[in-house]
């Protein structure tokens, strides 16, 4: 965030705010580029035409409420003009009122004529179209309440649409009524279906909360006596544009969208890893089956699937809405229009398409004392606002001063839970740009232990996350994280935007221009990490993730560092010792760079790798990747490499089939997990008779020649070796154990197919 250098006037090397070392080495004391064993992109074995997410993950990850808001919006507007008013051209929202009237008049009209069989149809919405609408103008009000504090307050273009939307679902609700009079007069409700083809399941009683307190009866009697509801919300002259206000949203909208999506995301986020901490604290009443790492990575799945979703958010607001190209640009729209309003009365002649970043004064032709004047005191107001907490003993008499007048800094998030207040984002933003302001490159940065603020201490929990946690974000987590994404090869890592978002975006920042803002979803995401500290500690609990986390983390791969010894018996495939050893590098990546610096001032090794790297979302984002590729995904194509899965699981199911008591636990589980794996059960798991043939057929070999083969193996048993020598045209390509067949979280959370009827399957299945 960038600051009034004058008012940290007096403290003399304080900018100096970390220390630098020569280009870090890992733990072996190697440079950390002699990863040598990570020469490309690690393999995944999954279905590749999965690798595409399909429509249903837009629709699923979504890119926040504005996202929500302009589908909704666009459902019902295409319904509108393409279904219920034909004759209308739907350009500005007073042509929603006129269009409405219409519908209300036509649906009367019919009820007034009892119904004839040679009247029109009555124009009905479905269930879809009132839901849409519905939320539609949910979304709209939350907006509203949160950029204004009321719904009823600021703009009132804003207010007009939200009348109009109202007006809008109360005319189709009234309509969609008279046809339910009219179509249940006289007749029985199955008949009613028969003529009507099913289109009046729309009657019976709405989920959607907006139904719920309707007053039926009133309705009712207002149809009896030809009372339609008419529209009595605010009026508004000028025209407003369906599709550049409605449909597509101001910038400002949007804009207020984008905090919002923020500041509820983040509260997900806070009361999942609060579920977490229940379970800690010996409550397992809700999770009775689950285990401190199951609930661990369903946080972090919560959390990453927040990540995504304002990383698209930003994404799309950029694109709609280009001159909106950071958290400074947002903030300046919604928390300066004052200030906004006056330069814009300023400039005569904008010339927003200058290929040059000129200065403001050459750009809008204003007066160069002026524009100086307005710079500082934008600069001040700024810097007040993010003030850090080490810079608040410089500034007292300031802070008293303004505080006098009922200014205070940390304010302009003060309505918003979760990314303001105590918990302000503005504040992480601030310490994020200002380390990557002193960032080097072949350089890493060391923090001096209490320097940004009081050390962390978890016997101590602290109170909030705006200066309490400070320090140990700046000195341990950031310096760490960042030396990690710059020189270890996650450019190696399939699927890490899904799996490690944090590191990605990081990565893609650091090795960019470290001197450009910050980008919001990267700000969302590290400031995840620390509401995931701030929630879990206390009691012990935050040391108590890091060492599970590291534990199970740790026995992962020191099982396929075991796994890799060729010497030892019984031995495999060369491609699996080739496979187990490649996907064990990634151990590295959860293991510190070490420092050649001084370190007597720095903070404990110890305690700033467990904060680093073992905190409970970086530790879930840890443990989720090694879970899903170099446990699940890297388990496809090990369990089966020498065919002993499949012969084990048809083995095992003719054993039952031949004597239905006989079960063994492991093999029933394995049984269970690979039920629907096509590459070992072709066609299906065999029944009794066809046992042999569906095993020949796993094999690769045609259903032909596996039938032949059984044939001739009936007649004489001594033609089996033979007969097998001889089909080798018969085979096709062996078919792989594909992990998305056999784990259904797989294909939500790695391959984001959302589309599977089993979606709402435990995370860990």
């Amino acid at each position: 965030m960038p600051h009034n250098k004058g008012i940290n006037k007096g403290k003399k090397g304080r900018s100096n705010k970390s220390r630098h070392n020569k280009q870090p080495v890992d733990n072996n004391g190697q440079k950390p580029s002699l990863l040598k064993g990570m020469q490309k992109k690690l393999p995944t074995f999954h279905n590749k035409t999965k690798d595409t997410p399909n429509d249903s993950t837009a629709d699923s990850i979504g890119g926040g409420y504005y996202t929500m808001y302009k589908e909704a919006t666009w459902k019902f507007h295409k319904w509108m003009s393409e279904k219920a008013c034909l004759s209308f051209k739907l350009v500005s929202v007073n042509d929603y009122r006129r269009a409405m009237q219409q519908v209300l008049d036509h649906n009367m009209s019919i009820f007034l004529k009892n119904g004839e069989k040679d009247s029109e149809e009555h124009i009905v919405a479905p269930p879809d179209i009132m839901a849409s609408l519905a939320s539609s103008i949910r979304l709209r009000e939350k907006v509203t309440a949160n950029r204004f504090g009321s719904k009823d307050g600021g703009d009132l273009g804003h207010r007009y649409i939200i009348d109009v939307l109202k007006f809008c679902h109360n005319a189709l609700r009234f309509g969609n009524r008279v046809a339910t009079i009219i179509s249940t007069k006289d007749s029985e409700e199955t008949v009613v279906e028969d003529e009507i083809g099913g289109r009046f399941h729309i009657l019976s009683v709405d989920d959607d909360d907006s139904e719920k307190d309707t007053d039926w009866e009133k309705i009712d009697r207002d149809i009896e006596e030809r009372n339609l509801p008419k529209y009595t919300g605010v009026e508004l002259e000028e025209e407003i544009d369906i599709k550049e206000v409605l449909l597509k949203g101001d910038d400002r909208f949007q804009a207020n969208a984008l905090l919002y999506t923020m500041d509820d995301y983040m509260g997900a986020i806070h009361n999942h890893f609060t579920l977490l901490k229940y379970y800690l604290r010996g409550n397992h009443e809700l999770h009775e089956t689950s285990s401190c790492m199951q609930l661990l990575l369903e946080c972090t799945v919560a959390a990453n699937a927040a990540i995504q979703s304002v990383n698209q958010a930003e994404n799309e607001m950029m694109i709609d809405h280009p001159h909106l190209s950071s958290f400074y640009h947002v903030l300046a729209l919604v928390k300066m229009p004052d200030v906004l309003a006056g330069i814009i009365k300023l400039i005569e002649k904008p010339r927003t398409n200058s290929k040059y970043r000129e200065p403001i004064v050459k750009k809008s032709g204003m007066d160069s004392q002026y524009t100086e004047k307005l710079a500082r005191g934008v600069s001040f107001r700024v810097a007040f606002e993010v003030m850090l907490q080490w810079e608040e003993p410089i500034n007292k008499d300031l802070i008293v001063e303004l505080g006098a007048e009922g200014v205070k800094p940390h304010t302009w998030l003060g309505d918003c839970e979760f990314i303001g207040g105590d918990c302000c984002i503005l504040n992480t933003q601030r310490i994020v740009q200002t380390i990557m302001g002193l960032l080097e490159d072949g350089k890493k940065l060391v923090g001096k232990r209490g320097h940004w603020g009081p050390q962390f201490n978890e016997s101590i929990p602290v109170s909030r996350i705006r200066g309490d946690l400070d320090d140990p974000f700046a000195s341990c987590i950031i310096p760490e994280i960042i030396e990690t994404s710059r020189y270890r090869p996650f450019e190696c890592l399939p699927e890490r935007p899904h799996l490690i978002p944090i590191f990605d975006m990081l990565r893609k920042f650091v090795g960019g221009d470290r001197k450009s803002p910050v980008p919001v979803a990267l700000s969302f995401g590290l400031h995840a990490i620390l509401m995931s500290i701030f929630v879990v500690q206390g009691d012990g609990d935050l040391a108590r993730v890091a060492d599970h986390s590291k534990q199970s983390y740790n026995t992962l791969y020191n099982q396929l560092e075991d796994l890799s010894d060729f010497t030892k018996l019984p031995g495999n495939a060369p491609t699996f010792y080739h496979n187990v050893s490649l996907f064990g590098i990634f151990r590295q990546f959860a293991t510190p760079l070490k420092s050649q610096a001084d370190l007597s001032q720095a903070v404990d090794p110890v305690i700033s790798e467990r904060l680093a790297f073992w905190n409970p979302l970086i530790g879930g984002e840890y443990m989720l990747y090694a879970t899903y590729i170099c446990s699940i995904n890297l388990g496809s194509a090990t369990v089966d490499s020498m065919g002993q899965l499949r012969l084990v699981l048809h083995l095992y199911n003719a054993l039952k089939l031949r004597f239905p008591t006989f079960e063994v636990p492991l093999l029933e589980k394995t049984d269970t997990v690979f039920s629907k794996t096509r590459a070992v059960w072709v066609g299906g798991k065999p029944t009794q008779g066809s046992c042999c043939k569906v095993f020949w057929m796993s094999w690769g070999m045609s259903a032909s020649g596996a039938a032949r083969q059984v044939s001739d193996y009936a007649r004489d048993s001594s033609a089996f070796g033979y007969c097998s020598k001889n089909l080798q045209d018969d085979f096709r390509a062996l078919d792989e154990i594909r992990p998305d067949e056999f784990c259904a979280s797989y294909r939500h959370l790695v391959q984001q197919d959302f589309s599977s009827e089993d979606l709402e399957n435990h995370y860990t299945n």
